[in-house]
């Protein structure tokens, strides 16, 4: 063990000083590099010579390969180790490190939740789905859902765990049950894409766990009276609506994601005799044509709408380009739908009302699954059974689709031009 020590006389020295120099490698010096200590004799220094070697021997064979300062953390890792593991022994300490490497790896790939939310929300308004962008509503769903999720802004995805995910969902009551399963599925959505970027390991949201049952509800839809009185409010407060409505109401379209792309010659598409949706306007992606029940042809003929131009009316902006922005248009129309429906006491609204409403008469009066299946845009049948068609009397039915502007207005309120 001595022999790793070098001894040397520096001859160039004076005689009273300090000539003797020894060389300690930096795998065994105590500060891991290498050091040069100087002594005035030789006994001198063969004496550090000694004792190093000593403390060396001391230290068991695995001394030259530490400091005294990385034994000292290796003697209080192996105690900690030993003291929670004692059946192990010493044997834990390579799983142990093996298993803070893993830690240290899939944090220094990971992100914060609010830069990889703000990612994924970006990659959402550039996603197209058969060519067709994401809905202005789901992109409005996102951005109204970040705020909510602020206790997991700062941590790392990596670290969020299926508490941190009961913690950012106590944000909504447990009594909205179906608002905070759509949170519940924003933040799985987003954290499916850190999986997919491999900025964590595994999406922890349990379906179990974090999904409230709100049960199997019959569609809620409005009666023949509500329709009426809507139709009379819509005439009374905002008559550029009047279209929007009818063929909403009276045709099934899907009054947020199609009725706010929606133009008048696609209404007039099919002679008279059926709305063309195209692709671009289909929520689906698929094009179709929906029937004009002779209600909505009368409603039709009542407005004389242009036969071009967009069915919403457009917000007035200063700005030209904004108005192609569809998620403003929908909010917009959205604000004046809420006025309508307030003033005609439909309060609150029920959820899809329209569509609810179109399929359940409809099905009443026709019967035909196949045909109302197609007409709402539904990739089967079952859609329509299960969350759609709620069974009304045939009375209703024939309430509803006598709804023509004569019954609604009158023909005093005939006389007013839309």
């Amino acid at each position: 063990m001595e022999k790793r020590f070098k001894l040397w006389e520096d001859t160039g020295k004076a005689k009273d000083a300090a000539r003797w120099r020894v060389r300690v490698p930096a795998d065994v010096s105590e500060s891991g590099k290498v050091e040069r200590r100087y002594f005035k004799t030789k006994l001198e220094a063969q004496g550090f010579i000694r004792e190093q070697a000593a403390r060396l021997m001391n230290q068991g064979t695995g001394g030259p390969k530490l400091t005294p300062a990385q034994r000292e953390i290796a003697d209080k890792a192996f105690a900690k180790l030993r003291a929670a593991f004692p059946d192990e022994g010493d044997a834990a300490l390579l799983p142990a490190v093996d298993a803070y490497l893993v830690a240290r790896d899939r944090k220094s790939r990971s992100k914060t939740f609010l830069d990889a939310y703000q990612e994924w929300q970006a990659e959402i308004e550039l996603r197209t789905r058969s060519g067709k962008p994401t809905s202005a509503q789901y992109r409005r769903q996102i951005k109204q859902a970040l705020p909510r999720f602020g206790p997991l802004h700062a941590k790392l995805v990596c670290d969020i765990n299926a508490d941190d995910v009961d913690a950012a969902l106590k944000v909504v009551n447990r009594k909205h049950a179906a608002a905070r399963n759509g949170l519940m599925r924003v933040l799985r959505a987003c954290l499916k894409f850190c999986k997919e970027r491999k900025w964590l390991d595994e999406v922890p949201v349990e379906s179990k766990r974090h999904t409230l049952d709100i049960g199997r509800r019959e569609p809620s839809i409005l009666t023949p009276a509500q329709v009426k009185a809507l139709l009379s409010s819509c005439a009374d407060h905002d008559r550029e609506l009047l279209g929007y409505y009818a063929i909403a109401l009276f045709a099934g379209v899907r009054p947020s994601d199609e009725m706010a792309k929606l133009q008048w010659q696609d209404v007039f598409a099919g002679d008279g005799d059926a709305i063309h949706i195209p692709g671009e306007v289909s929520k689906t992606g698929r094009a179709r044509y929906v029937p004009i029940e002779p209600t909505l042809k009368a409603w039709l003929d009542y407005i004389k709408p242009p036969q071009l131009g967009p069915v919403v009316p457009r917000q007035p902006t200063r700005d030209p380009k904004s108005e192609q922005k569809l998620e403003w248009r929908v909010m917009w129309i959205g604000t004046r739908r809420q006025a309508v429906q307030r003033a005609a006491g439909i309060d609150p609204w029920p959820q899809d009302a329209m569509r609810h409403t179109y399929a359940s008469y409809w099905m009443t009066t026709h019967r035909d699954e196949d045909k109302c299946r197609d007409a709402m845009g539904h990739a089967t049948k079952e859609i329509l059974v299960k969350h759609y068609r709620k069974h009304t009397k045939e009375a209703d039915a024939a309430a509803f689709w006598a709804l023509t502007p004569a019954a609604v207005f009158g023909a005093q309120g005939l006389e007013v031009v839309a």
